[in-house]
């Protein structure tokens, strides 16, 4: 095992320079001091203050100068005895005044890295069937061609996603957001943003003593930020129920001679729990478990060391702390570097890291709910056109749409009324028709299809009364389902005009089809009309029967009766009768037979 370095000691005098467009200040710039920072998950950024302003005259020679406007390059070194280190390079983002008693104005100068332009803007944006690192190779790509270019160095990623969404959200935002989610962090100096696991195996670049090479310490042990395993549980709507990934032990070093799994079950803390409702895939909830338990192991000690300027403390570096005790000595990660320079130089190195995730701590940025937390959020509802309602790739009978203000498109699973197996509500949208998507535990990578929406442009069957009496299903071929709440009637309709009427207010039911040919049944009975001829039969035997009246056969023509066996009986009487001529004929024996037989 490699020894720790050797304390180091300061030697010489604090030194620093500050180059505008590759030009040193100094001549009529009176630099007061200067700070720069860097720092995990943060764009670097530096500051310094010049005395500007005659009062007595009014002039302004550094202003008036117009070496210090915003966009100028600017860099800034320091070290000792004049031989200096660059610790910042960047532009002028910002510059104001104010007053400095007798000396006159001070002038504030604020910049930031280059790659600050990625956080300027939020937008939207869609990945599709690619990994992490792809994505965000292809986000950088875009600022190549700008001048200063910021460039990108993308730790690889192995999981294709079949769509990550960017959601109103900026470049930095989501690369950030992005990498925790892939159990990373993010470096940025000199106009390159870079995504790397974080690691404590590495040598430490600074031995800090208390007593030797530490000006001023400020540590804390937070058992509240330690538990003794992270679980992480998401919805699976194949399997219908939840699925759990536990974090995988970590490896980072820490501080002190107690674990934080033995700090957080002397504390009682137990296990960390987090779920959400929406379907993400295992691989998912296994990344962000191991995410939420590297900063949360990174999270034991935290806190701030002083030492002497120096430019071997980067963020994302180790140090090895000496001389305070078990419980805080060893090595230890640093999060963030200030540099204070003026009359000397001094730095500050923030330890340790924030339990949360990054947009956990910037609640603007995305919902809490895990692991939504780690993706642009998607709350509310959004409008969407509807693509394509067929061919699911994931056969998950879901929709096609395309989310105009996320400039996406996904496909969604549709909400119904009523979803069981083999049975349920079948009504799927038109394609171009607006529908009403949302998005489960804010997550993109589970959209929903709550409704369709009528417009001016795509107006309902019917228009509604102050009654709103009308109540009714139409499909796009005209086939419907009419409900009348006033009258009570139920109507069933093809565009044919086959129609069936059942109604309270008739007393009845009426089926018409498209020849007019009609069924009526209501209070008179049943009425059956035929626009031609009316045929009824049946497989086996055909009754006619009245129980309390008359039956009646009338032809206008011509009325035949045939059988292999004709009957015809009256229990009273029976009687045959034609007002023109009239034939009995057998072609075998006739009988006629009666108590009494009258011919003429």
């Amino acid at each position: 095992m490699a020894l720790p370095p050797s304390p180091f000691v300061v030697a010489g005098l604090a030194s620093f320079e500050i180059k505008a467009n590759n030009k040193t200040l100094d001549g009529i710039y009176r630099v007061l001091g200067a700070s720069v920072t860097s720092g995990i998950n943060k764009i670097s950024t530096a500051s310094f203050e010049l005395i500007d302003g005659d009062p007595a005259t009014g002039k302004f020679p550094v202003l008036d100068a117009k070496a210090l406007k915003p966009g100028t390059p600017i860099s800034i070194a320091a070290g000792y005895d004049n031989v200096n280190k660059i610790l910042f390079h960047g532009i002028i983002v910002k510059i104001g005044i104010a007053t400095q008693g007798a000396q006159g104005m001070k002038l504030s100068v604020e910049c930031r890295d280059t790659a600050y332009r990625t956080s300027t803007f939020a937008k939207n944006r869609a990945f599709k069937n690619k990994t992490t690192s792809a994505a965000l190779t292809e986000i950088i790509g875009k600022y190549k061609s700008s001048k200063p270019a910021i460039s990108g160095d993308f730790a690889a990623t192995q999981k294709v996603h079949d769509k990550l969404v960017q959601s109103n959200t900026s470049d930095w935002d989501f690369i950030v957001m992005q990498a925790e989610a892939n159990g990373q962090i993010v470096l940025n100096s000199e106009g390159k943003i870079a995504t790397v696991a974080p690691t404590t195996s590495k040598p430490d670049v600074l031995t800090l003593e208390y007593g030797v090479n530490v000006y001023s310490v400020s540590l804390d042990m937070d058992a509240r930020t330690q538990y003794t395993e992270v679980e992480v549980k998401g919805w699976d709507s194949k399997q219908k129920k939840m699925v759990k990934a536990t974090a995988a032990p970590s490896s980072l070093v820490t501080p002190g001679d107690i674990s934080g799994a033995a700090l957080a079950s002397a504390n009682g803390q137990g296990v960390y729990r987090a779920s959400t409702p929406a379907s993400v895939d295992l691989e998912s909830l296994q990344a962000y478990a191991n995410a939420v338990l590297m900063k949360q192991t990174l999270a034991k000690i935290k806190g701030s060391v002083q030492i002497p300027g120096t430019a071997l403390a980067v963020p994302a570096c180790t140090v090895n702390l000496s001389r305070l005790g078990k419980e805080f000595s060893g090595r230890s990660f640093v999060s963030e570097v200030r540099h204070t320079l003026g009359t000397d130089w001094k730095t500050d190195l923030t330890l340790g890291m924030d339990d949360k995730l990054f947009a956990q701590a910037k609640p603007n940025v995305a919902p809490a709910t895990a692991p939504a937390s780690t993706l642009p959020p998607v709350d509310g509802l959004y409008t969407a056109l509807v693509k394509q309602v067929q061919e699911d790739p994931d056969k998950e009978f879901r929709v096609q749409v395309t989310v105009p203000v996320l400039e996406e498109t996904l496909w969604a699973r549709l909400a119904v009324p009523y979803a069981t197996k083999a049975a349920g509500y079948f009504f799927y949208p038109e394609v171009d028709d607006e529908v009403i998507i949302a998005f489960v535990g804010g997550d993109v990578r589970d959209p929903i299809m709550l409704g369709a929406l009528h417009s001016s442009t795509r107006s309902p069957a019917y228009t509604p009364d102050a009654a709103n009496t009308k109540k009714g299903l139409v499909t796009a071929a005209k086939l419907s389902l009419e409900f009348d709440d006033k009258q009570k009637i139920l109507t069933l309709k093809t565009p044919g005009g086959n129609e069936l009427v059942i109604s309270d207010a008739a007393k009845g039911l009426t089926l018409t089809d498209q020849q007019k040919n009609t069924i009526t049944m209501g209070s008179d009975g049943i009425t059956l009309e035929s626009k031609s001829d009316l045929t009824i039969k049946a497989a086996k035997n055909l009754v006619l029967k009245s129980t309390g009246g008359s039956v009646s056969i009338e032809a206008t023509t011509k009325l035949t009766a045939s059988s292999q066996q004709v009957n015809i009986s009256g229990k009273a009487s029976l009687e045959l009768a034609s007002n023109a001529t009239a034939k009995l004929e057998a072609t075998g024996p006739l009988t006629v037979k009666g108590l009494t037989v009258l011919i003429n």
